[in-house]
Parts: structure tokens; sequence; C-alpha cells
């Protein structure tokens, strides 16, 4: 997948593609949506690296329109929980600091290209509990189709993740580590197809409503 970096900014465009550079991927560099609009092809996926202040909602949905087979990740000189809901919201898969460091941002760009979201466990959490059914709790029904293949604990877990719980607070609520919430977690992902914390509390939510 071809990463496009886009920024107003030369500054930020040279950092963030000096700190990629030393990886195996294809990088492009844009100032403006129209340099954006012409660099990309219609039929080819792009990871889209780019800085808050080049866009706004507007330009972001004008992004998904003009390259639909791409992932959009926001980084803001701001970053904060606010802004990150609304961009989740809006379909984004990422959202960090320009400033990010090295390393973080290498891990977040492989992160993301392997079909991960990458937002902080305040946001995730945020929009989590959003999109809970209405007057309930999420773990207030068991949606059992979704549920099914889940062992005791594996359930305990998924339905405090649908709550919007961390894995921290989840580990303390269950009594057990924070490591081993985190293997329960790769189970039930594996069991329900859920690739992350909010496609899984979607998915519970989802066979709430159908449940009622």
């Amino acid at each position: 997948m071809n990463i496009l970096l886009c920024s107003g900014r030369e500054s930020v465009l040279e950092r963030w593609s000096s700190i990629l550079a030393a990886r195996k991927w294809t990088i492009f560099k844009v100032n403006s949506f129209e340099m954006l609009q012409a660099a990309v092809r219609q039929d080819e996926p792009y990871l889209l690296l780019v800085h808050q202040s080049f866009v706004d909602p507007q330009v972001i949905a004008r992004l998904n329109s003009a390259v639909p087979n791409s992932r959009i990740f926001i980084l803001s000189d701001t970053p904060n929980p606010d802004d990150g809901t609304l961009l989740l919201k809006l379909g984004v898969i990422g959202y960090a600091s320009t400033y990010i460091a090295p390393a973080r941002l290498i891990e977040a760009v492989k992160a993301v290209l392997s079909g991960r979201v990458w937002f902080g466990q305040e946001i995730i959490s945020r929009l989590i509990r959003s999109i809970a059914p209405p007057g309930e709790p999420a773990g207030g029904s068991e949606p059992s189709e979704i549920l099914a293949p889940l062992t005791q604990r594996e359930r305990e877990i998924a339905l405090l993740v649908a709550e919007g719980l961390s894995n921290l607070a989840i580990g303390d609520r269950l009594y057990i580590s924070e490591r081993t919430v985190k293997a329960h977690l790769g189970s039930i992902f594996a069991k329900t197809g859920a690739q992350s914390r909010v496609k899984l509390a979607l998915l519970i939510s989802k066979g709430m409503k159908e449940g009622h």
C-alpha cells in the first residue's frame, strides 16, 4: 500500500518521511488537497497520513469519496479526546500527535496497515459507550449468537469491552492481570471475527438490539 504524507508544512512532511524512509514503503508527499487528488488513483489503496491543520470534517468526507479504497490517519499538533472521538466516528483509522515518537509512528503505521485502528484508550472507550444500546449498560443482556463460541471468561471480558472498559480496568474488575486480558482478547477477536475493540462492541451492540 502506498503512503501519502499530507501537510501544508514542509517541516512536518520532512519529519514524517525521514522516520518512515527506513521501511520498505512507497512514500509520497503532498502539500495541498489538489495535489492529493492528482496523486491518487481510484483503483489503488492508500494510507493517508494527514496533518489535522490540512483538513476539517468536510474535507475528510471529500477524501473518503475521492480515495474510497484508502485509510486516513490524522496527526494533530494538539490531540484531544473530543476531536479523536469525532474523527473515529467519521471513519478515520488513526489519531496521534504530529510529533509522535519515531518508533511509535512506525508502530502506528504498521498497525493500521494490518487493519487495526490506532487511537488512545479514552477515545475508544468514549465511542464504545456511545454505541451501547440506549437505556442499559452494554452488559445488560447478552447477544447469545455472538458470544456462543466464547468461554465464560471470554464472555465476561467481551461484555466489559463493550462497556468501554480498558484492559487494565477489566483486569481489576475480574482480578486478573492486564496481560491475561490481552491474551483472552486475542482469542475473542479470532472467534468473533472482530478485529478491534470497536468492532467487537458494535457486534455486541447489534446483537443486543436484534434480541429485543
